[in-house]
């Protein structure tokens, strides 16, 4: 009998990838067939590519507005934002605080002054570092709308702006009435066309580079046929290709009365209030609405209530309940395990404990916080001059409140006779009538 050759098995074994490996490998097959199309090969995302806490997001800089906007509270890199409003509504002012934020953050800054409205002073009095050249610039005098949409084509496309303010697309004028005499009737839809055409590349390019553009718009009454009956609608300017193509829109609205006005200590009329409603957004819920105040000169927030401010609305703490405030005591418990690292009603002395407190024990990947003060921070995406002006708030308030006498110290300083109970605690002297 012939021995029987046994039959042997090769044992196959399976490479185990990790999902970053399958992703990289995925987001290589892609890029080639995108290559294979002469098409961009960087133009997939796969994975973490996806991840939007990795973006830059610029802050308005006024606390109440970046509430709204999600859990990073501000505008992510490459959006076109419509800024809308009546006139003297908070449009401009909004715009130029997030410009100082922006400039804070070492990004360049352009305002297209298409309606020659800017202010030097007013910037500066609102943050603007306008006398530093490698931040900041502004640009008129470029005449027709179509000189103005390519040129900020032009700057958006270069890479080199984090923000560009238009101010404003409902001044630009296109070259089909910019020659034409007042006798001359204007070609109608001309501005609609160019908006249509302008706002469409403007968002690819944008979203390439990753520049902000803020168009600075009017509201206007238009009517509109519903049903049988014509109606007046609130509308901007320049059809509704600005709104189709934007991807977050705030509109502004000036408050008017006693409510609105904010008075200084002299009595003088410092400020006035607006209200904001994010008509547009794909970060938060829309069609929410922020009261917030608009200051006629300079004027420095207090960057201890703004970062307290933005940590107790969070959407992320909140639901974890890392921080809160109940009945005015600040509390910051850890969310995984229930402990309570501390409470106080004192807004410099929740700080302090925030810094002196550890981290929650456990962590999302990658976040390399010691304490819930740098834990905070992340979440809430605080830039490092953010941070930096809250711990110098919280060291000046400490000098001060050392600085200061105690009221226990200065009754030491006084004489016991006049403490006694005959002159404090007794019945008040009576006064006695004087007849002429």
């Amino acid at each position: 009998m012939t021995a029987k050759k046994k039959e042997t098995k090769k044992e196959t074994t399976e490479v185990v990838l990790s999902p970053e490996d399958r992703a990289a490998a995925r987001r290589k097959q892609i890029q080639a067939r995108l290559s294979a199309f002469k098409l961009n090969p960087e133009g997939v995302n796969v994975g973490h590519d996806l991840d939007d806490s990795d973006k830059v997001y610029i802050p308005t800089g006024i606390v109440e507005i970046d509430s709204l906007m999600g859990p990073y509270g501000g505008i992510k890199e490459g959006t076109v934002a419509e800024f809308a409003g009546e006139n003297s509504s908070g449009k401009s002012y909004t715009a130029l605080k997030m410009a100082a934020q922006a400039q804070q953050m070492g990004l360049r800054v352009a305002v297209m002054n298409v309606e020659y409205s800017y202010s030097d002073e007013r910037a500066q009095a609102i943050g603007v570092d306008t006398r530093n050249a490698d931040t900041f610039e502004t640009y008129e005098n470029l005449g027709a709308a179509e000189n103005w949409g390519k040129w900020i084509w032009a700057a958006a496309d270069s890479g080199e702006y984090g923000l560009i303010i238009v101010d404003s697309i409902t001044a630009m004028i296109p070259m089909a009435n910019h020659d034409k005499d007042l006798s001359d009737a204007d070609k109608l839809g001309a501005h609609a066309k160019f908006c249509s055409r302008f706002v469409s590349k403007l968002t690819e390019i944008c979203g390439r580079t990753g520049t902000i553009v803020i168009l600075i718009n009017q509201l206007r009454y238009s009517t509109e046929k519903r049903g049988m009956q014509q109606e007046f609608v609130l509308k901007s300017t320049g059809g509704e290709a600005i709104g189709y193509f934007s991807s977050m829109r705030l509109w502004f609205t000036k408050m008017k009365g006693a409510s609105a006005e904010i008075i200084g200590d002299g009595g003088e009329r410092i400020g006035g209030r607006s209200k904001c409603l994010l008509k547009k957004t794909r970060q938060s819920a829309p069609d929410t609405t922020a009261e917030f105040p608009i200051y006629f000169g300079k004027f420095e927030g207090n960057p201890v209530k703004d970062f307290l401010h933005r940590a107790l609305n969070h959407p992320a703490l909140k639901e974890k309940g890392a921080v809160s405030c109940l009945r005015k005591v600040y509390k910051y418990i850890d969310p995984t395990t229930g402990e309570i690292f501390g409470q106080t009603k004192d807004e410099y002395e929740f700080v302090k404990l925030l810094m002196d407190s550890p981290a929650p024990s456990v962590l999302t990947r990658g976040d390399t916080s010691t304490t819930g003060f740098q834990y905070i921070c992340g979440r809430i995406k605080l830039s490092d001059i953010q941070i930096k002006a809250v711990a110098e708030a919280i060291k000046e308030g400490k000098k001060s409140e050392e600085e200061s006498v105690s009221e226990d110290d200065v009754l030491k300083n006084i004489d016991s006779s006049l403490l006694d109970d005959e002159f404090y605690g007794g019945p008040e002297p009576e006064i006695p009538d004087f007849e002429e």
